[in-house]
This record gives structure tokens, sequence and C-alpha cells, in this order.
């Protein structure tokens, strides 16, 4: 499926998807039918200027990419469509129970229902595409996303469209196990494997009626959304041994302020390109892990000159994939 979309910086410090296509056919409606519809699949991508040169937090854009695979693809209702009976049964009971109103009015239980059921949706999309972005980037998007919280002091509050960070990490990290990604992670980044694990053991803080009907609800449905999402991304999910095979060449040039773009296939006597998928994530794995070595090897680069450096290395190795890529595509 074609999905069109356009990149931008913005100065606001956040990862943005802007559904603009379907937002604008909402507006447009009502209009007369001479107007052409714009293509539902077209979107905006944004990411903070500050990050432009980033290579590595601009993972996050994975987590963007997935709402509109999971709009495309009509995720959530794909979901909602594959709860057991039974299960639909107890969420009708858990929002009607937690967004019982104080005073009994009816219209004020429909209300309260409709706002509860509202956040859940928003809380399955943003699961959902937490899934697709772990599917289709591997661990480079669970790191993406410690790396963007850590300077948060709390992870424990929710809000309408978000579950709180401990939860999200706790889910990912049941999706990196169930994909086979945990003894590689807990062996080549122990210190931010550990960080992840204390951050999923936090304790969500009780909210309002619509979060905790929400929050009851996502227990019942949290094996779901990895399945769904495995299902759409079962071609493109990225697998340990696509890393395994070459991760100590990567961490290797890297660790020598090499890009690491090509390797000499000995047998075809020819230099291939590495995937930039790998790249990322040999790239987080050598931030996490080898990037203090780098003391000693450039004594006289500046903490802030040696990660500037990193993303040099890694986005011209990616350019290159991409090059040969397109390359091989075109014979």
């Amino acid at each position: 499926m074609k999905r069109p979309s356009s990149y931008g910086g913005v100065s606001q410090f956040n990862y943005i998807y802007d559904p603009v296509g379907r937002r604008l056919n909402r507006l447009a409606s009502g209009v007369s039918e001479s107007v052409s519809p714009i293509d539902e699949n077209f979107a905006v991508f944004s990411f903070p200027l500050a990050n432009r040169a980033n290579i590595l937090d601009n993972c996050n854009l994975i987590h963007e990419f997935g709402h509109l695979i999971v709009d495309s693809s009509r995720l959530v209702n794909r979901l909602v469509d594959r709860i057991a009976r039974r299960d639909r049964s107890r969420i009708v009971e858990i929002v009607r129970r937690r967004a019982q109103p104080s005073e009994q009015a009816d219209f004020e239980l429909i209300r309260r229902e409709d706002e509860a059921n509202q956040v859940l949706a928003n809380w399955l999309h943003e699961s959902l595409a937490d899934m697709v972005g772990l599917h289709a980037l591997g661990p480079a998007h669970l790191f993406a996303f410690l790396h963007w919280i850590q300077p948060s002091q709390s992870h424990q509050e929710d809000d309408v469209e978000h579950p709180c960070n401990s939860y999200r990490i706790r889910v990912m990290l049941d999706g990196v196990r169930k994909l086979g990604w945990e003894k590689l992670l807990s062996r080549e980044a122990p210190a931010a494997w550990d960080t992840a694990a204390k951050i999923s053991q936090q304790p969500r803080r009780p909210g309002d009626y619509r979060h905790n009907a929400a929050a009851e609800c996502m227990a019942l449905l949290e094996a779901l959304v990895f399945d769904v999402a495995a299902d759409e991304c079962a071609k493109v999910a990225y697998k340990p041994e696509a890393l395994e095979c070459s991760l100590e060449m990567l961490l290797s040039l890297l660790k020598r302020g090499v890009p690491p773009a090509e390797y000499l296939d000995s047998q075809n006597k020819q230099f291939n390109a590495f995937d930039a998928v790998t790249i990322l994530n040999a790239g987080w794995l050598f931030y996490e892990k080898d990037f203090p070595t780098w003391r000693e090897r450039f004594p006289n680069l500046g903490l802030v000159e040696k990660r500037e450096f990193l993303d040099r290395l890694l986005t011209k190795a990616v350019e290159i994939s991409f090059v040969k890529e397109a390359a091989r595509l075109e014979v």
C-alpha cells in the first residue's frame, strides 16, 4: 500500500504524526462532490529541529510512522474484531463501572462512558504504534524511546492520549522478549536494559475514571495488541539474527571511527552494504556500551563533539545503505 508522506522539523520539542489527508477529508465531508478527496494516507511527520542531525534519537519517528500504519491498515478495528466475546462483556462492564457518576443521571453516564472509550481507543492506537515500531525497527525503537523519556522525573502519569511511560516500557520489554531480543540486549547493553526494567516496574498512579477504565481494559488486550501488530509486520519484522551475524564487525568499525557502511563478501569478492536498520541498532548498542571507550581513541574531542561524530558516522553509513539498495532495485 502506498503511504505518501512528508517530513519537517518544528520548534516544538516532540515527534508528531499529523494525518492531514484524513482530517481534511472530514472537514470537507459536506462540501460539493466535485471536490476530489485527498489520499487518506497522506500524513506529515515532524521532528524537533534541535534533533535534525541526531540520527539515533530520530529513531523515534518509527513510532509516528506506526500511527500511519495503524490508521491506514485499520489495526484498531481489526483488534476490536478479534476481542473474545467474554472480554467484550468485561470491557463494557469495566467502562460502565468506572464511569458511574456520583449522582445518577443517564445522560451523564453516557457521556462519561464515551469519554472513557475514547481514551481507551487512544491508548490502543499508541500501543499498536509502539508494537509496529518495535517489529519494524527492533531494539532501536526501545532505546530511542527510553533515551527520550529518561530526563522526566516521573514515568507514572497517564494522559488522555498516552498510557504512562512505565506501562509503555513494560509492554515493549514484553514484546522484545517475545521477539527473541532479551539475551542479546542484556549482554550488549546491560545498563540500558536494567534502566528499562526499573522504569517498567514503577506502578502507574491512579488517575480519573477515564484513565482507570482504560488501564483496566488494556490489561485484557496486551497480548492481542502484540499479535495484531505481528500479523501486520510479518513480512518486515526485524529479527535478532539479522543483527547478531554482523554486530561484532559493526561495533569494531564504530570503535575505530569508521562509518559502518560496507563489508567485504569474500565469497563473491564484492562489497555489500549493511542494512540500514542493522546500522541503527548497532549504533544504539555502541552508544549504550562502547561509546565511553572513545575517550582513549579520540582524546581531543569533547562529549558533544563525540556524539556529533557518531551521528555523522551512522548517517553516512545509512546513506550508503540506501544508495546501494536503490542501485540493487534498479538492476
